[in-house]
């Protein structure tokens, strides 16, 4: 966690995400942390990244973590918007909305994305 606040306040982005893309848990807050500086970096990598935290949370229908998942696709929608791409992000809820439709619980906290 120290060395990620040394990149992040020396403005080393790129070693800041490599030193937390071995997290693994799945609601890292120090994650969340380093995305929250690289989003006007490296929207990309935030998209990649939180996508795929978010996926398999909500692919194994863990209902207690969908507030994490949430929380990782917020992190997308910032990113899709600092790129520009409201309609790509659009198109990634659609995408989302079909493959987790049946999921009430995952879908009211999605209605409060759009």
């Amino acid at each position: 966690e120290a060395q990620v606040d040394i990149f992040l306040h020396e403005g080393l982005i790129d070693d800041a995400i490599k030193t937390v893309e071995r997290d693994t848990y799945y609601d890292s807050k120090l994650v969340h942390r380093v995305m929250n500086v690289a989003v006007s970096h490296r929207a990309d990598w935030v998209i990649d990244n939180a996508c795929r935290r978010a996926e398999p949370i909500m692919e194994q229908g863990k209902a207690d973590r969908y507030d994490a998942a949430f929380n990782w696709l917020k992190k997308v929608k910032v990113a899709y918007i600092q790129l520009g791409q409201k309609a790509a992000w659009s198109a990634h809820c659609s995408k989302l909305e079909v493959a987790y439709g049946r999921k009430r619980k995952l879908m009211e906290l999605f209605k409060e994305l759009n």
